[in-house]
Formats: structure tokens, sequence, C-alpha cells
């Protein structure tokens, strides 16, 4: 399961903070999703999908764990770490915070397990509404029918 860790207690709160030392991955991602509800300047429903606007694939900043469940098989863990969204109205109206995005030019300093917390808080500045791909749907994408030979 994906759960998610504040960027500003990441390296402070006893769950997180050997994670961010010494596991951090990326998770690759095509889209962000955000339901899109009345609260929208529209006062629509449905979907917002959002991605970096010259990416077709990208990275979110993650860290991983492990660890023996109760019937001793070893389960596995992922965190997103999320950044307030920017200040922006036009993505403050899709979302409060984002997952953190790792472009190309960071993706070397988040795995390197050297970087220390200082060196990645710059890693945290959410990115400007003009630097992404926003798509509205009106309405929910209908749901994956059963798979057929």
């Amino acid at each position: 399961s994906i759960q998610f860790a504040k960027a500003e207690t990441v390296h402070e709160l006893p769950a997180f903070s050997a994670a961010i030392r010494t596991r951090r991955c990326a998770i690759i991602a095509e889209w962000l999703y955000f339901p899109r509800g009345p609260q929208s300047l529209s006062g629509a429903t449905g979907l917002v999908s959002i991605r970096p606007a010259k990416e077709h694939l990208f990275c979110l900043a993650g860290i991983w764990n492990e660890r023996t469940g109760v019937d001793g098989h070893l389960v596995r863990s992922c965190a997103a770490v999320t950044t307030v969204s920017s200040s922006e109205q036009k993505l403050r109206n899709i979302t409060q915070r984002i997952p953190v995005i790792l472009l190309a030019d960071a993706l070397d300093l988040w795995l390197d397990q050297a970087s220390t917390p200082e060196l990645l808080k710059p890693l945290y500045d959410p990115i400007p509404a003009a630097q992404f791909q926003i798509n509205l749907f009106t309405r929910m994408p209908p749901k994956p029918g059963p798979l057929r030979p």
C-alpha cells in the first residue's frame, strides 16, 4: 500500500526518519489524478489530471520500508513525500498538497544516500502552476470491465 509523508516533518517523525536517510526511492508516474468536487471554480465534479508539461514520465519522491508481517511474510510499503501545492490559485483549487515531483536534475540528488536534509529541502519547493499540463474531466472515466480472453 502507498502512504503519504509530509515533507515538512518527514525528517523528524520516527515513522519516516530512518527511511528518509537510507531508503529513498523514485516512484514513476505518467499523471497525477485528483478528484474534482463542488469546491472547484466551475462547480463540476470529475477528475483533474496533472503532470509536468515537458515530461511524459516523471518521478515522485518516495521512501520505502520493509518489515515482517504477523504471518512471517515480508511486507513492503512505500510512502510518497508530499509538499504544499503552489500558492497559485489554479493549483490550490485542485489540491492543497501534492507529491514532491523530481525532475531529471533532482533525481540523482534524491537517490544519493549521502544527500543531507539540507540538500534535499529545496526539492520540496512546489513547482509553479505554469509548468504543469492540467486536464479537467467533467465526469469520471468508465470503470474497466472484466478481462476477456
